[in-house]
């Protein structure tokens, strides 16, 4: 009896080993057939394989079901299946141990790439070890992982991933070199990237915008022949990829900077003037091609602050207003282009010019000349224009009849012409009589005095003795009366 129980329980014993030896072998039959399938991309009728085994494998540290787990969750990815990867991070947290727990971080970068979340894409795929992965994934993870680094703005650690690869024949290698010479473009290398736009030129998806960079890019080199030779054939472009308005810009400029601006024109005004430089330059090219009337609004849109344009602006704009016989206006204009910027050169030429035109605008009546003419000879002592300066005040104290602050002025000029010199003494003529109706004989004498030794004008001469004589008479100086009359009338036989 003991003997017939014990072969039963070997017989039973026999069975079960058999059992599961068989079940052994059919789960590393379903396994081959799984990773033959998934290797042939074929992953709907590979992920069956690959959960027949999960669901009938009991033991969850069997090999066999680890790795099923794995490809599993690898099908659900490659098929776009939500769990795909619900099923990846939890194969991280079940088997850390797993000798492709470092691909299970390649397919969760893979798959946050999709999302676009690039900051996990980043935390998943620098840890994998690239040395686990062949060409084809390898170049993968480097343009991913370098792609997300540039979207998050790490660009020092997106350069040196894509570098990895740009120069490599890989699927990745278009997008990479892009990237690459976006980077450097931003970074103002721009030989570096000139040298890998020019590669994508012939590429389908990279061809049609790069030659807008390279336009860019000699523009930023001051290469502006190379510009006006490439651009303009970028504004045929009707794919609506490249921005119009920069290519117009960037031609526009090349031409104004080379100095014609008749060319320039047409391109600054297809761009539009928007900003202060903008306005500045559009303005420029019309006036230096004589449409000065048509420069105006854009000067006066480029006034803006006290900057160097701004003081440019109102400076051609006062020309332009003068132009057009718009004198009050230019001397405004003038004026602040005296008060504002940095250029000492155009302060001097603008206030020397707005005196000028206070004086031609006779106003209140010339106090804005005279102060005018007075603050340009205190700043600028040695400016050439000084002495005409001072010309200008003479004739401006003459017609207000400020006869000594017309001495003065002329007093100031080296070595003035005869012109001025009768001017001089007609001003002191004119200011002896003032004294003498004011009754002050003495002052009067004086300034007659001055008049007769600077005898350019006969007629004042014989004035001034004239007067003399009244003067000499009504002091009771008869004798010397006498005597200056018969002087003055001797003068009378011219």
């Amino acid at each position: 009896m003991r003997f017939i129980s014990f072969a039963f329980i070997l017989f039973c014993c026999i069975q079960l080993s058999a059992q599961k030896t068989g079940a052994y072998l059919d789960n590393d039959l379903e396994f081959k057939n799984g990773t033959e399938l998934f290797d042939k991309k074929l992953y709907a009728a590979a992920q069956k394989s690959f959960l027949n085994i999960i669901s009938t494998t009991k033991n969850p540290k069997a090999f066999v079901r680890i790795d099923a787990e794995f490809y599993a969750a690898a099908c659900a990815l490659e098929l776009f299946h939500k769990d795909g990867e619900w099923r990846f991070r939890k194969f991280v947290a079940d088997h850390p141990e797993s000798n492709k727990i470092k691909w299970a971080y390649f397919y969760l970068g893979k798959s946050n790439f999709r999302k676009k979340k690039y900051e996990e894409v980043i935390e998943w795929l620098e840890q994998v070890e690239v040395y686990d992965l062949n060409q084809e994934d390898l170049a993968e993870l480097y343009f991913k992982r370098g792609y997300s680094y540039f979207e998050t703005g790490n660009f020092h650690k997106a350069k040196q991933d894509l570098y990895e690869i740009k120069d490599v024949d890989n699927k990745y290698s278009y997008p990479a070199n892009y990237y690459y010479s976006h980077i450097a473009y931003t970074e103002k290398n721009y030989e570096t990237a000139a040298e890998g736009f020019r590669r994508l030129l012939n590429n389908e998806t990279f061809g049609p915008i790069v030659p807008f960079y390279i336009a860019q890019i000699y523009f930023l080199q001051a290469k502006y022949d190379s510009v006006i030779r490439l651009a303009p054939s970028l504004l045929n472009d009707t794919s609506k990829i490249l921005k119009k308005p920069e290519i117009n810009k960037i031609i526009g400029e090349s031409y104004y900077r080379k100095g014609e601006y008749e060319k320039a024109i047409p391109y600054l005004k297809e761009y539009g003037a928007s900003t202060q430089s903008d306005n500045y330059e559009m303005a420029y090219a019309l006036y230096k091609t004589g449409k000065k009337a048509e420069a105006i609004p854009y000067f006066e849109n480029s006034t803006t602050g006290s900057d160097t344009i701004a003081q440019n602006a109102w400076y051609h704009l006062a020309d332009c207003q003068l132009s057009i016989g718009e004198k009050t206006k230019a001397r405004n204009s003038f004026y602040s282009a005296h008060k504002t910027g940095p250029s000492p050169n155009i302060q001097e030429d603008a206030l020397y010019s707005f005196a000028k035109l206070s004086y031609e605008l006779s106003l209140t009546p010339y106090g804005e000349a005279i102060n005018a003419f007075t603050e340009y000879i205190n700043a600028y002592p040695n400016s050439p224009r000084k002495e005409q300066a001072y010309r200008f005040l003479v004739n401006v104290f003459a017609s207000t009849q400020n006869y000594l602050e017309a001495l003065k002025a002329i007093d100031k000029i080296n070595n003035p012409e005869p012109s001025l010199r009768t001017v001089y003494q007609r001003m002191a003529w004119n200011y002896g009589v003032d004294w003498y109706n004011r009754g002050q004989t003495d002052s009067a004498q004086r300034y007659f005095t001055i008049a007769t030794k600077n005898n350019y004008d006969l007629r004042i001469t014989s004035l001034c003795s004239f007067w003399s004589g009244e003067i000499k008479y009504k002091q009771k100086d008869y004798p010397a009366a006498m005597q200056i009359f018969k002087d003055f009338w001797s003068t009378l036989e011219f």
